[in-house]
């Protein structure tokens, strides 16, 4: 069985990862929503719904290999 010690240790990882995962998916979001907005063409569903698939394909590509790698390295830290 576990230690409390270090069952407290994996939880302030834990957090410590969702908080990073967090700010990086509002900040990435923003970055693809403001730069990468024509992702799709803007004729198709108009530029502010595909500037909002932009920065959420950028979340999902960026954000999931980062909290990955994240969570992976805190883990065997």
């Amino acid at each position: 069985m576990k230690s409390h010690q270090t069952k407290a240790a994996q939880f302030a990882i834990g957090g410590f990862s969702l908080i990073v995962l967090a700010i990086s998916a509002s900040t990435s979001f923003g970055f693809f929503y403001a730069f990468f907005d024509s992702l799709l063409p803007p004729d198709l569903l108009g530029p502010g719904v595909g500037a909002f698939i932009s920065g959420a394909v950028g979340v999902l590509l960026f954000d999931v290999a980062c909290s990955i790698w994240l969570f992976t390295f805190l883990h065997h830290a």
